[in-house]
């Protein structure tokens, strides 16, 4: 086997570093650029996934289509929400807000929210009137409502004789827990069912429930309730 000379050997050395430069060079850059590509598609799919977890399609609740209208009533002292104690109601919110929520998820799940707020139970009445029964105004009669009593739970007895008399299913709310509480309604004993103690999210609760239970029926028949008719 022949003995390179020194110089020979240098030489093939700086050949072999040459083309070594030359191969790094390419394979470098490229190694980088799979590299964040790869981080990029993960990030990617990170973030599918979370919008997937936030904007889950919550028509899955439902067993049907149809667009019902929901009613959704807060009583008096609800429209100074903003102002009530952050311990019972979390933190600061207008009832606009509230209620834009729950529109919000309204349309989400396929249904439609009609709100109302006052401080006054005549109102409440009137609106009832127009919206509740069969010669509701444009023929838009409500098929259910939710309602938080709030300054009516002891005193809204005429409300609540108004919506036992409409035959609607309705779902009594409170932010508060009214069981630990240990505050009366009047509503509850002709509601169909009650959300309580989970702040804003007993709207939420309600909501879903109601398109649910419109959905497939599944619910106790209120006095003077009547089947709506086909859409």
């Amino acid at each position: 086997m022949p003995i390179l000379r020194p110089d020979q050997v240098d030489y093939l050395l700086n050949i072999i570093n040459v083309k070594l430069y030359d191969i790094l060079l390419i394979l470098i850059p490229w190694v980088l650029s799979m590299t964040v590509k790869r981080l990029a598609q993960q990030k990617k799919a990170r973030g599918e996934a979370q919008v997937g977890r936030r904007f889950m399609d919550v028509k899955l609740f439902r067993s049907g289509s149809r667009k019902w209208r929901i009613g959704l009533i807060n009583g008096p002292n609800m429209p100074n929400l903003h102002n009530r104690h952050p311990d019972v109601y979390g933190p600061p919110q207008t009832i606009q807000q509230l209620e834009e929520r729950v529109v919000t998820l309204g349309k989400a799940l396929g249904v439609e929210v009609i709100p109302f707020h006052t401080n006054f139970d005549g109102e409440v009445l009137e609106w009832l009137h127009k919206n509740a029964f069969a010669d509701a105004v444009d023929g838009n009669r409500l098929h259910a409502v939710i309602i938080n009593p709030a300054g009516l739970n002891i005193y809204g007895e005429n409300v609540r004789h108004c919506l036992e008399d409409s035959g609607l299913p309705y779902v009594e709310v409170h932010f508060s827990n009214i069981v630990v509480r240990e505050l009366k309604s009047v509503f509850t004993r002709t509601a169909v069912g009650i959300c309580h103690g989970l702040r804003k999210h007993s709207y939420t609760a309600a909501l879903v429930a109601v398109a649910g239970f419109l959905d497939d029926g599944d619910f106790v028949r209120p006095l003077n309730y009547t089947e709506p008719t086909p859409a």
